[in-house]
């Protein structure tokens, strides 16, 4: 045996190129001692060598770095004189550790040129093996140059780091094992269209086989006596343990794909997860040392978060657990930190800017409150009040009005706009669905005709006019001119609002409602109808403030936190499927005693025609087969506006009995007279869209009920029918909108009751379930700009970067 073969030679070699660090053997280089000591006893190496050496791995680890390197050398030493092939090669091997200091260790060199030529807007094909094929592929997932795939993160890791012996693995484990190949052979199955290759592997405690399904270069690479490391997970194959298409690598290189926590990225098709992640490692460490940190020094010493260029370094390749959760609390950190400073900044330029000046006659407010049928709550007063003072001033308005589920925001967006016309400018409001403009322009045409000088004409005014994507050409024509002449004061409608043709001549106000379903550029696109008009958007999904806070920085925020006086809670429970012929007997006796219900079916697999068919499949079944002598109507999204009118108003006007409909309901309609909302497969949904459904209920004098159908038990796997049935079980506990939001939250996450895609901001690791990293980000954002409000410090010129021109990563000193 010469130092050729000695594989502690070679991570000798490998430790002097990384400095010493201690790194090169998972767990360290005395690791290492159990398989070395075998493999030289086999090759004749003397007993006292070999104790001498095994003593002096050991005490590896405890030493300074100069010590080690010391070691190093006394250890290259003392191998080089014990082997008798000691040829000129060996000396020059051995010289090598010195070479090796200054050089970069065997890793993958896929680089045309030196770091320096690197910066992030270079194109990919600038990497070696990146040609226009590859830069292609890579497209699809939204990379184009070296910063976007530096900001490309894991979406999960497998952790190899655990070094274990062959003896002591089990079925099932994640596991690196060091090893040398003492056998390789292929074979073909499957009538010869398959090859395996299959490798024995031993480390002196057990042997183990090792598989790989058509690759079968890997005959010629793994050679018998190869020392390599293999990482993968244990399996059994006719009763034996064996390792299954394992990743490896050569024991004398730098470990990407095995023996440490490797990363897995999302590919796509012809980019393999060994090419992705070799194209990273030289990506990470070719550029990660020239990213300016935004974040000021004194901010991260005093919160102990590391710096930019280590936190990317340690996202892509960590060598601990610890080390990845410091990047990606870091990388957490800056994302919120950086939303939370734009916020506020665009916050403050608004209030610079100068809108409509609305006069708000306080006779004429106390003479319009009294004239609505009903009497408002203390939260609706405050809330008028807020909003009528924002529209007063000459800065445009931006407020987010949220309240639960018939907390009466409808009458603050009717106020507003009745003071807009009385000012004689133009108001427009925005409504996700037909439906809900409909009865938005009924609701409000009914209660601004009772309010004094207006001169709206009454309910059939024309100064108030719908528009939806079904009216018609004539009506456009009509509405056109009306806007241009100003005898339009108010319009209400939906995403039709924001056509090109939609002209306004004065418009003063944009009221946005249930904007969640709405887009960024949509919302953008109505409030740009108009010289800076006041922007009021309204929410019936109560949101948690320290999230407004986040999703809404720019917003200032009304929270309506009272229901009207006599509404009844609704009485909810959890119905099973053994329970659904009681349950139908109940909804028939509901309604010979006067009451309506919903029947309501949910979106399956993201498909809207699937939705469609259930409903339209079920609403046949109810209507023949269990209700027969009532009638049950049918309401779903693919059906025209004409169609959906006349359902809406035949069971609002008491024609039909039972409603079954898809979720297109979910916000905004009104029916009285409706007292049962039944949820079918009720486990589908989260909370807080379980209780804008309820809310559809409970609006009239008599009692109402909610009936969430919980889904079939699963007799394969017991243990998961728990979690979501509990989950229906907290709607039977409580009835307050914010509370279930805040559980929604911790369960589900944003998203879902959010529509977080809607808002504009994509995280990479910002967690908005994350409640404490979000308030602390927003204190350390207030701090920042009490002491640098336009971010002019020179230590704030890198973030003052990052937020003005809104790039989308960090610079680099050649960016």
């Amino acid at each position: 045996m010469s130092t050729e073969n000695d594989i502690l030679f070679r991570i000798l070699q490998t430790e002097a190129a990384r400095g010493h660090d201690n790194k090169t053997v998972i767990g360290g280089i005395s690791k290492i001692a159990p398989h070395w000591i075998t493999s030289a006893s086999s090759s004749g190496l003397d007993a006292e060598t070999i104790s001498k050496v095994a003593d002096k791995l050991k005490q590896y680890s405890s030493l300074s770095l100069a010590d080690r390197e010391f070691m190093t050398h006394e250890l290259v030493g003392i191998l080089t004189s014990h082997y008798t092939s000691n040829t000129p090669e060996n000396n020059t091997q051995a010289q090598a550790i010195n070479d090796n200091k200054s050089s970069q260790h065997n890793v993958p060199t896929t680089s045309h040129s030196t770091d320096n030529d690197f910066c992030l807007k270079t194109p990919l094909t600038a990497l070696v093996g990146i040609g226009p094929s590859n830069a292609n592929k890579l497209k699809k997932l939204g990379l184009n140059n070296i910063g976007d795939a530096l900001y490309h993160f894991p979406h999960r890791y497998i952790d190899y780091s655990s070094l274990k012996s062959i003896k002591n693995v089990r079925y099932g484990d994640e596991v690196t094992i060091l090893a040398k190949v003492t056998q390789i052979r292929q074979r073909k199955t499957r009538g010869g269209k398959l090859s395996v290759v299959e490798a024995d592997i031993t480390d002196g405690t057990g042997t183990i086989v090792c598989n790989w399904f058509n690759q079968p270069w890997l005959e010629k690479q793994l050679n018998p006596g190869k020392e390599i490391q293999v990482s993968g997970r244990i399996d059994v194959y006719l009763g034996k343990k064996v390792l299954s298409s394992p990743d490896w690598e050569s024991v004398d290189k730098q470990s990407i794909h095995t023996g440490r926590i490797v990363p897995i990225y999302h590919l796509t098709k012809g980019i393999t997860s060994k090419t992705m992640r070799n194209w990273m490692y030289t990506i990470v460490n070719t550029i990660a040392d020239n990213i300016l940190d935004p974040l000021p020094k004194e901010m991260r010493t005093r919160l102990k978060l590391p710096d930019a260029k280590s936190a990317l370094r340690c996202i892509h390749f960590p060598d601990s657990q610890n080390q990845l959760q410091d990047a990606q609390r870091r990388i957490a950190f800056s994302e919120f930190l950086i939303l939370h400073l734009g916020m506020r900044i665009r916050k403050s330029a608004n209030k610079k800017k100068t809108s409509h000046n609305i006069v708000i006659d306080n006779n004429w407010l106390q003479a319009a409150i009294t004239s609505l049928p009903f009497t408002l709550t203390t939260a609706q007063i405050r809330v008028i009040d807020e909003v009528l003072h924002d529209i007063s001033k000459s800065s445009p308005m931006s407020r987010l009005v949220q309240g639960d589920v018939g907390s009466g925001k409808t009458i603050i967006a009717a106020i507003a706009l009745a003071a807009i016309a009385k000012n004689g400018a133009q108001a427009a409001l925005m409504a996700p669905t037909s439906i809900l403009a409909e009865q938005h322009y009924k609701s409000i045409c009914s209660l601004l005709a009772g309010i004094p000088e207006l001169n709206l004409e009454g309910n059939d005014t024309h100064c108030i006019r719908l528009l939806l994507g079904s009216t018609t050409e004539k009506e456009r024509t009509e509405i056109s001119k009306g806007l241009q002449d100003e005898t339009i004061k108010i319009l209400i409608g939906t995403h039709a609002l924001i056509q090109d043709t939609v002209k306004f001549s004065n418009l003063a106000l944009t009221v946005v409602d249930e904007q969640h379903r709405f887009g960024v550029e949509q919302r953008a696109a109505l409030r740009g109808k108009g010289n800076e008009p006041h922007l009021m958007v309204m929410t019936a999904t109560p949101i948690p403030r320290s999230l407004a806070l986040t999703l809404y920085g720019d917003l200032d925020l009304s929270i309506i936190d009272e229901l009207p006086p006599g509404r009844k809670p609704v009485e909810t429970r959890v119905v099973y499927p053994t329970q659904r012929k009681d349950m139908y007997n109940f909804i028939s006796t509901q309604i010979q005693n006067g009451g309506q219900a919903f029947l309501i079916y949910p979106l399956i697999e993201e498909s809207d025609t699937l939705q469609v068919k259930a409903a339209v499949k079920e609403h046949k079944r109810l209507q023949s087969e269990v209700f027969s002598e009532f009638q049950v109507g049918l309401l779903h999204g693919k059906m025209k506006a004409s169609d959906k009118y006349d359902v809406i108003n035949n069971f609002r006007n008491g024609k039909i009995d039972i409603l079954v409909s898809t979720t297109v309901i979910e916000v905004g309609v009104d029916i009285p007279n409706a007292s049962i909302m039944v949820v079918e497969n009720a486990n589908r949904f989260g909370l807080a869209q379980l209780h804008q459904l309820r809310g559809r209920v409970g609006r009239g004098e008599q009692k109402s009920y909610c009936l969430l159908v919980a889904k079939e038990t699963n007799e394969l796997f017991p243990e998961n029918n728990n979690s979501t049935n509990d989950r229906l079980k907290i709607m039977e506990s409580t009835t307050d909108g914010f509370v279930l939001a805040e559980k929604d939250l911790q369960l589900r996450g944003p998203g879902d009751f959010l529509g977080t895609r809607q808002t504009g901001f994509s995280f990479q690791l910002a967690n908005l379930s994350d409640m404490a990293l979000i308030q602390l980000t927003l204190n350390e954002a207030e701090t920042l700009l009490v002491k640098d409000p336009d971010l002019s410090m020179p230590e704030h010129s890198i973030l003052s970067n990052v937020i003005f021109n809104n790039v989308q990563h960090y610079m680099t000193k050649r960016s």
